[in-house]
Formats: structure tokens, sequence, C-alpha cells
């Protein structure tokens, strides 16, 4: 019953109301197809670099979401899973703020913690990162970059 409440308020409210419409749940679909696809091109890419390459695994990291994932996501992004018709300069500009949001606090700062401090394996650190990435970063597509 509680939950019930808790759904219907959550339903009503001004900003996380239309999460919950079919076109919400239709781009969040289409979203989870997109990152799961460049989970896998970056952690291979990563793995490559890292382990058969023997780059150093954060330099290899950071390389890999930098150049290869940029630009595959935010053109998916856009176009396919938010098929958001608004400024491109503008969502460029504000999705860059957002990479490097994510580079450092999550790259950098979460996988430290992932691999240093745990001592969790980059390639098992790999996707526990873009997990904490992707939930955030969904919410922030839909409302600020490619709201539509």
């Amino acid at each position: 019953m509680f939950a019930g409440a808790f759904v219907d308020k959550v339903k009503k409210n001004e900003f996380f109301g239309d999460f919950f419409t079919e076109k919400s749940v239709t781009q969040f679909k289409k979203y989870l197809i997109t990152g799961f696809t460049y989970l896998g091109i970056e952690w291979a890419s990563f793995v490559l670099l890292s382990e058969v390459i023997r780059l150093d695994d954060r330099i290899a990291n950071v390389i890999v979401y930098y150049i290869l994932i940029f630009w595959i996501v935010f053109l998916a992004s856009k176009f396919w899973s938010f098929q958001s018709k608004s400024n491109t300069g503008t969502q460029l500009f504000y999705y860059m703020l957002l990479f490097i949001f994510n580079l450092t606090v999550g790259n950098i700062g979460i996988w430290y913690v992932l691999t240093r401090i745990i001592k969790i394996p980059g390639p098992i650190a790999k996707p526990m990162l873009q997990g904490v990435l992707t939930s955030w970063n969904f919410i922030v597509y839909k409302k600020v970059i490619y709201k539509t």
C-alpha cells in the first residue's frame, strides 16, 4: 500500500512525473540498448589497450572514454534514444560539461576508489563504473541535454 502511494506521488511530481510516460519508457529502453552497445565497445577497447597493448589502466580508461565513447554516445543518444531535433551546438556544450564531470568524478575518482582502494581488477571494475555513470546520465540527458 505504501509503495503504491509513493509511486502515485512520484508520477504527479513535476520533475519525475514524465519518466512514467510511454515516450519516456521507450527512450529509456533505447538508452539502455545504446548503453549496453557502447559498454561492450568500451570494455573491449579497454581490455585491448590495458591487457594486450599493456597501457596503464588509468590511461587506457581515459583514452577509450574520451576519444571513442564521447562521439558514439552523443550521436546515438541525440538521434536514436531521444530523437532530439533541438540545437546540436547547445546540446554538445552541455554534453561536454557532463562528459567532463563523468571523466573527473567517475573515470578518475570512482575508478580510483574501485581499483586502488577496494582493489577490484580493471576488467571487473569497468562495468561497475558504467552502471553508476549510466544511472545519473539518463536523468541529465532527459531533463537537460536532450529535453524534448
